[in-house]
């Protein structure tokens, strides 16, 4: 399980910062050619395309059934319209403020890009989250695979920062404030023939996805973030975990 705690993996530095307005993620920046999806109105009665269906999108509680399309691509203004967004497997549904997994169990949800750039190298995939029972958001962590395979790659680097939409907890009123976006990046800078990626993950119960977000470049450079720690050796094999708090190792 996935909890609000901050890892740094690999890699990274502290240079300035931008945000972008669509659920305040980070901006990266990267150089080279880059490609941009952004994903929002993730709820019952707005999505890419119109409202959604529940026959195609487990409208209703629980939303057991896997999603069959038409699949969500990037709504957001500049979305190069190649990758896509749906659950697989698991329970989860457009409820009326974001995609919610319900208590009766995880909902396995993936983002594929089937026509990624030529000569990927950097991958960055954010998502704006609420945590459920237990201040949990993943009960599986997003890893990458490619080219059909299943590697599960882990990310590279790893962190938090807050979130756009208030929120409050709906299996703990007393834990209100904002959503959280996580932040997960590949370096694919060593492989080469990339044709195509997709990212998989696994909610924990009663987490909200609101926003997601995904940057892709053909070179690779650490996403800016604050207070990095620089990982060596041994370590670069391992996850250095530090407790969040409200102003520490913070992006806004």
């Amino acid at each position: 399980m996935f909890k609000r705690t901050t890892y740094f993996f690999l890699l990274s530095i502290c240079v300035s910062l931008f945000s972008y307005a669509q659920a305040a993620f980070v901006a990266p920046g990267f150089s080279g050619n880059t490609e941009y999806e952004g994903w929002s109105n993730l709820y019952s009665s707005a999505v890419p395309g119109g409202t959604l269906d529940p026959a195609l999108y487990g409208i209703g509680f629980p939303g057991a059934a896997p999603w069959t399309g038409p699949l969500i691509t990037g709504n957001e203004t500049g979305s190069a319209g190649n990758a896509t967004f749906y659950k697989t497997a698991g329970n989860g549904y457009a409820a009326g403020a974001s995609i919610y997994t319900p208590f009766s169990g995880s909902g396995n949800f993936e983002v594929d890009n089937a026509t990624p750039l030529s000569n990927l190298a950097n991958v960055l995939y954010q998502i704006d989250i609420g945590p459920g029972s237990g201040n949990v958001f993943f009960d599986n962590t997003p890893v990458l695979n490619y080219n059909g395979g299943s590697q599960a790659l882990v990310a590279d680097i790893i962190f938090d920062k807050d979130g756009a939409f208030p929120f409050t907890n709906p299996v703990d009123p007393t834990q209100a404030g904002t959503t959280t976006i996580w932040g997960f990046q590949w370096d694919l800078s060593g492989i080469l023939g990339i044709t195509d990626f997709d990212i998989d993950w696994k909610n924990g119960p009663h987490a909200q996805i609101y926003a997601l977000q995904l940057d892709t470049s053909d070179i690779f450079t650490p996403v800016p973030i604050p207070a990095a720690v620089w990982l060596f050796g041994a370590a670069l094999f391992g996850l250095i975990g530090v407790p969040r708090r409200k102003g520490q190792d913070s992006v806004d």
